[in-house]
């Protein structure tokens, strides 16, 4: 087998590594009520995070270990928003009941009334002056409510301009969204209002925070944008990567950054100070991300509003403990639960590694401080990152479930996995397309000089030139676990060469069965499969499986044909 080959079976592998590089350390924690709707997350000073459930009238409490507990409010409360006051409790808006509640740490709920009927409380904040801060989205009023339960209301000078959330400025003043005004306004601790406009009159103000920088932050939710204003009210406007993104919370990180959810495109988002963004995507698909708060471990904290999930995503003052997913360690391409010794491996998971590394081809067994053993032998790592390892498992002669046990810096987690002599799988180029080449003796190919063609659907679909296989042509396709061959090639060690698989492999294409001319290990951990496409096999994209010791490729790979 020629270098061709080789350098192309790593590209496949290293190929895998794009999105885990990109990833982020994001934990889901359910709350107890799946449909609860939370909506506001803050810290507490009790050292938790305390959350409302607009759906559920609840108010719930995540300790930063993920123990979730809930306190009944009454069904039709509609708990909003929530901060921490300043007498060791926590203050909520009741949009559905029109009263602004206290709980203690230890659950004990009062109520007070808003003066104005059908008002809807919604956003909340601790001011300045000791105080409880709140607006009255349907009477266009700011609150404020003492401790002792006094509300005071001011009217804010737009009519109809619909105050959603409100946040303490550096300026000892407190700044509020008027998000059916367009406007962005400012209440002193006596009750004075000016209102500034912002740009466009598609813009939706939503919600607001002080940010790193002294300055005020807001989600323009309709305008698909993020918002900065100064104290003297200019408003610089930065847009997300999608205009469909509906930014919604949004709160300063403890590194410097404003950071914000986008219930649009499911993300977490990052700002620079001089709007430089950056995208994270949620765990869950559709889970709503609203509200979001720095918690008292360093980290951010999140709630998904559609999913009924509490998330937490670490930051650089706060690294979590590494965990494997469920079902998190499958062949490398595939989502089958068994593996075989020597072959490739992924798992997956979060805190996986603290910094990402590839190796240099020397077959290291820890790995930018990460290491693995299955069945208690060291497993031999390709690439290590936050969710994502890529490795060699270690020869073994143990089959059944054994141990799989991942070493960071931060912590150990362990699982199991099984191991069988057979656990075969397909390397794909994509989600689909088998990976493989088109060898071309007259020169005529786009890689290697001209000797080959990268397998795939026809122009530049998959970011790079591909072109599908005609009959006839022979093409050469690669995978991982099918089985012992022989000689013996050995895990942890280069190989270059051809080592024939011991058992008989059958290709089919479609409805029809293939012997491959030849079926073995390439190199190290590596398969490859030489067939000659037979004419009427059909084009486009056709199903491919291969079968082994009486074992399956998973299916859904297809071979591009023409």
């Amino acid at each position: 087998m020629g270098l061709r080959t080789v350098r192309f079976a790593g590209v496949l592998l290293q190929c895998s590594l794009a999105c885990a590089q990109l990833s982020s350390t994001i934990l889901e924690y359910a709350a107890p009520t799946p449909s609860g709707g939370p909506q506001y997350i803050t810290a507490g000073p009790d050292g938790n995070l305390w959350f409302t459930e607009s759906s559920a009238g609840k108010i719930g409490r995540i300790t930063t270990g993920g123990s979730v507990v809930e306190y009944p409010v009454s069904a039709s409360s509609g708990p909003a928003a929530i901060t921490a006051g300043p007498d060791n409790a926590l203050w909520f808006t009741e949009s559905g009941a029109n009263k602004i509640g206290r709980i203690t740490t230890t659950g004990a709920v009062l109520e007070y009334g808003v003066p104005t009927s059908a008002s809807r409380p919604t956003g909340i904040a601790l001011g300045p002056d000791g105080a409880i801060w709140f607006t009255e989205a349907s009477a266009s009023k700011i609150g404020r409510i003492t401790t002792g339960g006094g509300i005071a209301e001011y009217a804010t000078p737009t009519p109809g301009s619909s105050p959603l959330d409100i946040t303490t400025g550096s300026d000892g003043a407190l700044w509020f969204t008027e998000s059916s005004a367009h406007k962005v306004g400012r209440v002193t601790t006596a009750g004075r209002i000016t209102e500034f406009s912002l740009s466009g009159a598609s813009g939706t103000p939503w919600r607001i925070s002080k940010g790193p920088d002294g300055a005020i932050w807001f989600t323009d939710n309709g305008g698909g944008k993020i918002g900065r204003i100064t104290a003297t009210g200019v408003v610089f406007e930065y847009a997300t990567p999608s205009p469909s993104s509906r930014p919604t919370g949004i709160t300063a990180g403890n590194d410097g950054a404003v950071w914000f959810t986008e219930a649009g495109t499911n993300n977490l988002a990052r700002a620079t100070t001089d709007g430089v963004i950056s995208e994270y995507s949620l765990p869950t698909v559709a889970s709503g991300p609203a509200g979001i708060t720095t918690g008292p471990d360093g980290n951010l904290w999140l709630v998904e509003q559609s999913a009924g999930k509490v998330a937490v995503r670490a930051t650089s003052s706060g690294i979590f403990p590494p965990k494997i997913n469920t079902d998190g360690i499958v062949p490398i391409y595939s989502s089958s639960p068994v593996i075989q010794p020597g072959s490739w491996v992924s798992i997956f998971g979060t805190a996986l590694a603290t910094t990402a590394a590839t190796w240099h081809g020397e077959f290291p067994t820890s790995l930018g401080g990460t290491s693995v053993t299955v069945n208690g032998r060291p497993a031999y790592l390709w690439f290590v990152s936050d969710g994502q390892i890529n490795m060699q498992a270690p020869d073994d002669t143990a089959t059944g479930t054994v141990g799989v046990v991942v070493s960071t810096p931060k912590g150990t987690t362990g699982t199991t996995v099984t191991l069988a002599q057979f656990g075969p799988s397909f390397s794909r180029v994509d989600g689909t397309h088998v990976a493989g080449i088109i060898p071309r003796q007259d020169g005529s190919g786009v890689y290697g000089g001209g000797s080959y063609d990268i397998l795939g659907p026809a122009g530049n679909a998959l970011g790079y030139t591909t072109v599908p296989a005609r009959p006839g042509d022979t093409v050469e396709l690669f995978g991982v676990g099918f089985g012992p061959t022989d000689p013996t090639v050995l895990a942890g060690q280069p190989f270059s060469g051809a080592a024939p698989a011991i058992n008989p492999i059958t290709v089919s294409i479609g409805d029809l069965g293939i012997r491959p001319d030849f079926a073995g290990m390439s190199e190290s951990g590596v398969f490859q499969m030489n067939i000659v496409i037979p004419p009427s096999v059909g084009t486009g994209d056709v199903l491919i499986q291969a079968t082994v010791g009486g074992v399956q490729t998973p299916a859904g790979t297809s071979i591009s044909l023409q």
